[in-house]
């Protein structure tokens, strides 16, 4: 390997020191909202979003930052089709409940700063070296009220390879239960 220009006139960064939420229920702040079409070609509402309160406020609004690309949650909501539209206006409700007197007339422009809970659930993803690891991803919204409740548990982590059922352990060798 060459060395690159300018390497020793570059401060070294790391990523250290740096917690990560876990999956569970958060308050939330819009950030961005934009109206984009679906791969099927319908109207779909794309909310970015951050941490607004606890430990973790703008955790990736800093990671964004950080890594230098962003890393805001999305949450996408097809709005125009006759089965989504029912979980559109569950998401609206949310924002509706979670921002006593505002009331959504259809200009997505003013869901920015906006506050909504959501639920982070864990979801199994495949790196192109075909190593399996975890990210956290917004599973949907619900009033900050509902996010703050306690209620709400989160749900069991998306495996990419559900378990087969079997009953066999990656870890453990089960030879002694086959027949040959």
């Amino acid at each position: 390997m060459k060395k690159p220009n300018g390497y020793d006139q570059v401060p070294a960064k790391t990523i250290s020191g740096f917690s990560n939420p876990t999956a569970g229920t958060y308050v939330l702040g819009i950030i961005k909202a934009n109206i984009e079409m679906s791969k099927k070609g319908n109207e779909m509402l794309v909310l970015e979003l951050d941490i607004i309160e606890g430990e973790f406020q703008k955790h990736y609004r800093n990671l964004s930052e950080r890594l230098g690309k962003n890393c805001l949650l999305k949450h996408y909501r097809v709005t125009d089709s006759e089965k989504s539209m029912p979980y559109f206006k569950g998401d609206i409700k949310a924002i509706e409940e979670s921002n006593p007197g505002f009331k959504f007339d259809f200009d997505e422009s003013k869901l920015r700063g906006k506050k909504v809970g959501g639920m982070l659930a864990e979801e199994e993803y495949e790196t192109m070296q075909g190593e399996v690891k975890t990210a956290l991803k917004l599973a949907f919204l619900c009033s900050v009220d509902t996010a703050k409740s306690g209620k709400l548990k989160p749900p069991t982590p998306k495996k990419i390879y559900p378990d087969s059922g079997f009953g066999f352990d990656d870890n453990k060798s089960n030879d002694d239960d086959l027949p040959f």
